[in-house]
């Protein structure tokens, strides 16, 4: 009996202590547990302040003062971050250490990124420190909590598996619940590998047409490529390429009166080189200014309908003085159809009979030679040039046309 005894006794002593050892266990997996919730939390946090950073990189690309190469950058970044982080608030209770330190490694980076920043002690540092840091610390506890589930299954189950494991496992012969344990937790894995690879897989596609969307029907098209077009096409003197960058409705007038100033300003051989030149860029508009043998050229541009096009390009006129010669010329042969010919040709036979009606009151059936003019502007911005003869002045007033060339627009007789 006292043998019986003392085996009771110690049988009981051995229940305790596996009983103790038991609770231990469990207090311990409980704890890890709570900090594998806790690290969890985060993960989920981050998600969604990255998912944030990554909608709001998105909308940024509809932005021309953000650069298309770095914004795509950022974007691609954050988006990658949100996944890390999505697929780490659900994997972090099958691999906790690999998702806490893969995490903390990331948060160190970020940190030392915005530490060697333009800002470096700005908030982004501390929150990517703050994080770099819980995540950090968080490890060990990460560590322990895996080992504590790979030692005590059947506890981790019990206790803080899901229901369908749980439920999966409870009624299995006790001879065959441990291979079950390991069954049950491989599949869990492998729902949560699924969930997470639909969750990422949905993140990029939003993230990738997101950002395609806004970059293609937001985001006003660049002005670099249009201005390079057009100082290509300029300096190999492709005039009509050039005009071809105006609306459509202007092209052929634009290819008229470019051709007409080119000639006019003796630029048969070679067009003035334009590069380098300074940029002045307003919502919708735009003007870029060059400086070419010596002068100012103001070249404007206006978005229309997400394309850039030329506005104007301030050229400057063409010298008027080779006109004045041909219409000396045309004046030493007498003829008036050949002095009207310098007006626009709604108005030639009218000048015409004008002129044959003045010179013959003036008893001129030659008219007399013109010498050297003296050239003013008037206060209407018309060229002046007087030409001083025996009985006064010819004064002739000059305009410059639309289609690029001057033209005569007044023609005055000295008094009888």
């Amino acid at each position: 009996m006292l043998v019986s005894g003392a085996a009771e006794s110690g049988l009981d002593a051995r229940k305790a202590e596996e009983l103790q050892h038991h609770l231990d266990a469990n207090e311990e997996l409980a704890s890890g547990y709570r900090w594998l919730e806790l690290v969890m939390w985060f993960h989920r946090l981050g998600a969604l302040a990255y998912g944030i950073v990554t909608v709001v990189a998105i909308g940024a690309l509809g932005d021309t003062r953000v650069p298309v190469g770095p914004g795509i950058v950022v974007v691609v970044l954050a988006t990658a971050l949100t996944a890390i982080l999505a697929i780490g608030a659900i994997q972090i209770l099958f691999q906790p250490f690999l998702w806490t330190v893969l995490v903390a490694v990331l948060a160190s980076i970020v940190s030392y990124v915005h530490l060697v920043g333009p800002n470096p002690m700005g908030l982004a540092f501390y929150l990517s420190a703050g994080c770099a840091t819980l995540f950090w610390s968080a490890t060990f506890p990460a560590w322990r909590v895996r080992t504590l589930i790979h030692e005590y299954k059947d506890l981790y189950i019990l206790h803080h598996a899901s229901r369908k494991t749980r439920k999966s496992v409870h009624h299995q012969p006790e001879e065959a619940k441990h291979a079950q344990l390991d069954g049950a937790m491989q599949r869990a894995n492998r729902r949560a590998w699924k969930i997470a690879g639909t969750s990422v897989a949905g993140l990029l596609v939003v993230s990738g047409v997101g950002s395609y969307a806004v970059y293609a029907k937001v985001r006003p098209p660049a002005l670099e490529p249009s201005v390079a077009s057009f100082e290509g096409a300029w300096n190999r003197g492709d005039l009509e390429a050039v005009a071809a960058l105006f609306p459509r409705d202007a092209v052929a007038h634009q290819t008229e009166w470019l051709r007409n100033v080119a000639l006019g300003n003796g630029w048969t051989s070679e067009t003035p080189v334009f590069e380098h030149g300074e940029w002045l860029e307003d919502d919708g508009s735009a003007r870029v200014t060059y400086t070419a043998n010596g002068r100012e050229v103001v070249v404007r541009w206006a978005r229309v309908d997400r394309v850039w096009r030329l506005i104007e390009v301030g050229l400057p006129n063409p010298p008027l003085e080779p006109l004045l010669a041909r219409f000396r010329a045309a004046w030493s042969t007498s003829s008036a159809p050949a002095v009207s010919a310098f007006f626009q040709e709604p108005f030639r036979e009218r000048m015409t009979a004008s002129i044959e009606s003045s010179t013959s009151l003036r008893g001129w059936d030659t008219y007399p030679d013109l010498p050297a003019p003296v050239c003013s502007e008037d206060d209407d911005g018309y060229q002046i040039a007087a030409f001083a003869i025996e009985s006064g002045d010819v004064v002739t007033k000059w305009t410059f046309r639309a289609d690029g060339t001057w033209g005569l627009h007044g023609l005055q007789f000295p008094k009888r």
